[in-house]
């Protein structure tokens, strides 16, 4: 018996058992590295939907802050057509008393 290899160990490594032990590894080997590799992109991913949420976060509070804006500009456009409105009346007014005199 080889020194530090088992009974099966040393089965395996004679002949065509050796190759199919060697081609399992290498199988083994490439499988861990694709999911190594999937692991990473899973966690870059996962680290981009974060960004994106945070990013779409604040893009919602900007919104909503345009949103309030708008509608303060909206009423601030209403008061001044009234304001325009009622001094028109007044400008009317007058005018229809300077008729009234000549």
């Amino acid at each position: 018996m080889v020194q530090g290899l088992s009974r099966i160990e040393q089965f395996l490594s004679i002949g065509p058992y050796r190759i199919l032990l060697d081609m399992s590894f290498e199988v083994l080997e490439k499988l861990e590295a694709k999911v190594q590799a999937a692991v990473d992109t899973i966690t870059l991913l996962q680290m981009e939907v974060e960004e994106l949420k945070e990013e779409k976060q604040k893009l919602v509070e900007e919104a909503s802050g345009l949103k309030a804006e708008k509608e303060q500009l909206e009423q601030r456009v209403q008061d001044v057509q009234k304001e325009q409105t009622a001094w028109q009346e007044r400008i009317r007014g007058l005018l229809g008393k300077m008729e009234d005199v000549e």
